[in-house]
């Protein structure tokens, strides 16, 4: 790279416009039409996949609860923070990933960064997903503070940490780790068992928080218990054979009163209760299409609905996209999406 170069690009970083080439507006989108449950703030920015306020996102990711993030901080990293003055939480800036994805939880605490994602499917994907959070931030994080990187002094950067809090169905340990070197590795050494090393990784530290299976997480955060407990009443009455509303409706009247996050749910005058059905509806929809799927099929067939549904649940991917890489109509993909409840985008990220 020559001097100039690297001086308008070091411009660049340090706040200035970017060249238009590099800035064209991505292409148009359809929005479609707000849900019922949607809260009706049009405040909100428009993003291709439809984004509604996950449960526990609005537990753990809001300002008005910071106290709870101030636990949860707290009982996954064995910290001390008093503070919850101390949480400054962002958004995802990247003028390419913040119009096609969102992460459920993101703050800076002192000189580290932390990404929180909440998931009921496992996916072997989440550390690319993770690595892309990061790079958004730090992206962000060098405008914010215009920071050139073409001096010969070290720029610090904020230590990051990512963790993917799971509370699906599908039997878990309670802890384990993703990395993204398992994506560079052939399908063949992944079955035996082998994991090549690459120049560039990241992990995501997994926890199952499903109630009963980290008991010692657990009594360290109160909301977590809480929450899971929350999680495991719907669950129990959905199986049960009550409807849907019937579930939620009575998992929330039986919430014992001096749970914690009772307070928060009774002031949002039905907004926790429509997340809840938001998220156990997609959460039963993506189950029973993998039953349906896996009763009759082959190993073949049925790793290739599951990356289909990986990919659909990223909403990184068009309709058109995926159904070119696995050579399937693009109608079926579009009748998955619309069934779990997920906006694709147009044209791919």
């Amino acid at each position: 790279m020559s001097e100039e170069d690297a001086r308008k690009t070091a411009r660049t970083v340090e706040g200035d416009d970017p060249p238009k080439e590099d800035t064209a507006p991505l292409p148009p989108i359809d929005d479609g039409k707000a849900s019922d449950n949607e809260s009706g703030d049009d405040t909100k920015e428009t993003t291709y996949r439809d984004h509604k306020d996950r449960l526990f996102k609005f537990l753990f990711g809001k300002d008005e609860n910071r106290e709870f993030t101030r636990s949860l901080y707290n009982a996954l990293e064995g910290a001390h923070v008093t503070d919850a003055a101390d949480f400054t939480f962002i958004d995802l800036e990247s003028p390419i990933y913040k119009r096609y994805i969102r992460n459920d939880v993101s703050f800076f605490i002192g000189k580290k960064l932390r990404i929180w994602e909440h998931q009921s499917t496992v996916s072997s994907n989440m550390p690319l997903r993770m690595l892309m959070y990061a790079t958004s931030h730090y992206y962000s994080h060098l405008k914010r503070n215009k920071i050139n990187l073409f001096t010969s002094k070290l720029q610090e950067i904020p230590e990051p940490g990512l963790w993917c809090l799971y509370n699906g169905i599908e039997e878990r340990p309670p802890q384990w780790e993703e990395t993204l070197s398992l994506a560079y590795t052939p399908e063949e050494e992944r079955k035996a068992g082998s994991v090549r090393s690459a120049d560039v990784e990241t992990t995501v530290h997994m926890v199952n928080i499903n109630y009963g299976k980290n008991d010692d997480l657990m009594e360290k955060c109160e909301p977590l218990k809480e929450y899971a407990w929350l999680v495991k009443e719907i669950r129990k009455r959905r199986k049960e054979g009550k409807s849907m509303d019937e579930a939620v409706d009575g998992a929330l009247k039986e919430m014992p009163k001096e749970f914690v996050i009772k307070p928060i749910i009774d002031a949002s005058k039905g907004a926790m209760r429509d997340m809840c059905i938001e998220d156990f509806t997609q959460e039963e929809e993506l189950e029973l299409m993998r039953e349906a799927i896996i009763e009759d099929t082959t190993e073949k067939n049925l790793n290739m609905f599951l990356g289909i549904l990986d990919l659909i649940c990223s909403g990184m991917s068009s309709a058109k996209a995926i159904a070119a890489r696995f050579a399937v109509p693009e109608e079926l993909i579009e009748s998955y999406a619309a069934k779990i409840g997920v906006k694709l985008p147009l044209y791919d990220a």
